[in-house]
């Protein structure tokens, strides 16, 4: 491949002192990658290692704005995190890099895993990690939720504006299907609504679906067997238990849409 050399590496932690056994190096835009993301990922969970892994991690070919959500996450962790921020700093950085777990350019073997090729083939397609299904009338009780999500690190889609030339349904579409993950706010409005109710299936049927309550209503038929995490009384509280049940979920979605696992309906709860 252009531009891809391999050598032979034996690499020494000048901040920790600690040993990498001898491996294979990937040279990518003149960045010598010498660890899989799998590695790094495991290194976040040691605070001595944590420094390294994000000098690792600094390496790998961020795509998009990726590359401005890790200098984020990073700056956050030099800015100083407290014992209580630490785990769930840990957990988001996991999340995000665990999305270039299966990227060409991280991999230190040529495997012929087909799952794997194709879930990297179809990684490309991803623009968004959340799309939010919800209808107008909410859209204030669900812009408090979008920033808390954008604070997680996760691209968001709910514009209800539609560029020039194109058409509701195609333009919806195309982001639906060009996003990681589903999150459906149920509500006295959405629960009647066609587009919502279109947009819930498809993610349903893509395995991508996150159900929530705005408020104490049943869910359409069809999607009462999927529980909803009830969030009508979050009140942007980051400890309120069905939220952070929510945001667990639309982590595991989003991981398991990139590392190629089967997208399969299950249920939040």
């Amino acid at each position: 491949m252009p531009g891809v050399g391999r050598m032979s590496r034996i690499a020494v932690s000048k901040t920790t002192g600690i040993f990498y056994p001898e491996k294979e190096s990937v040279e990518h835009r003149g960045k010598i990658i010498s660890m899989t993301v799998e590695e790094i990922i495991r290194m976040l969970d040691n605070p001595a290692t944590l420094g390294d892994a994000l000098l690792e991690a600094a390496k790998l070919p961020f795509r998009g704005d990726d590359k401005v959500r890790f200098q984020q996450k990073r700056q956050h962790y030099i800015d100083g995190l407290s014992d209580h921020e630490r785990p769930r700093w840990v957990g988001e950085m996991k999340a995000f890099l665990s999305l270039y777990s299966n990227s060409p350019e991280n991999k230190l073997s040529n495997s012929d895993d087909r799952a794997g090729t194709t879930a990297r083939q179809h990684s490309k397609e991803f623009k968004t990690d959340i799309f939010i299904s919800y209808a107008r009338k909410d859209l204030k009780r669900v812009e408090p939720i979008v920033k808390e999500l954008q604070k997680h690190g996760w691209s968001v889609f709910w514009d209800m504006e539609i560029p020039p030339g194109e058409t509701w349904r195609s333009y919806i579409k195309k982001r639906l299907d060009e996003s990681r993950c589903v999150l459906v706010a149920w509500s006295h409005h959405s629960i009647t609504s066609e587009w919502v109710i279109a947009e819930a299936d498809e993610a349903k049927k893509r395995g991508i679906l996150v159900p929530a309550l705005l408020d104490a209503v049943e869910p359409p038929f069809g999607f009462s067997h999927s529980n909803a995490a009830d969030i009508s009384d979050w009140n942007n509280d980051s400890y309120h238990l069905q939220f952070r049940q929510c945001l667990g979920a639309i982590n595991s979605r989003i991981s398991q849409c990139a590392i190629g696992l089967p997208l399969v309906p299950r249920k939040l709860i």
